[in-house]
């Protein structure tokens, strides 16, 4: 009914046409802004998190996790120095070749597998591990604890976790 109001008001008068016009842009303008900022500010301030060089200081969060990756069956070895550079020790870090990936900040903060790997300069989710893809015949799954995880890149870090990769190519069945 009050639809039916309006429309009739608007068909008479051509400026209340141009105000429901210009009400209904700026709310879908104001809309798409709070949407985008959602989006885009927890992934810049991840980023800049990620960049700082806290380093290992007397009292900060620091904790281990193992991630191992097996690519057709074959352990791979997660190299050195990942997340160092220079004198700047990056939150999410490795310093040797024993898989062990270490996240060193001065407050607990959520640092998940996938910063690991984009730290590392590799993508990785469901469907991509660097330039593997499953749309090219693998499969790719992820143990944490012994336990199947679904939740890939987004999975967070905790002390002790033991984190398996498994890159696979799929057999048909």
């Amino acid at each position: 009914m009050l639809k039916n109001k309006l429309f009739k008001i608007a068909g008479r008068n051509p400026r209340f046409k141009l105000t429901l016009v210009t009400v209904f842009l700026a709310s879908f303008l104001l809309g798409m802004a709070v949407l985008l900022t959602m989006q885009i500010v927890p992934k810049m301030l991840l980023e800049q998190r990620l960049m700082e060089c806290p380093g290992h200081r007397q009292g900060n969060i620091h904790y281990h996790a193992t991630v191992l990756i097996y690519y057709l069956g074959e352990q791979m070895t997660i190299p050195p120095g990942i997340g160092l550079e220079g004198d700047c020790i990056h939150p999410v870090h490795t310093h040797d070749t024993t898989n062990l990936v270490h996240v060193d900040y001065p407050k607990k903060y959520p640092f998940t597998l996938g910063d690991f790997f984009n730290r590392w300069g590799y993508i990785f989710n469901k469907k991509q591990f660097a330039n593997i893809r499953t749309f090219d015949g693998y499969t790719i799954r992820v143990e944490v604890n012994g336990k199947e995880n679904k939740e890939y890149e987004r999975y967070v870090l905790k002390d002790k976790d033991r984190i398996r990769i498994y890159i696979e190519k799929n057999t048909g069945n």
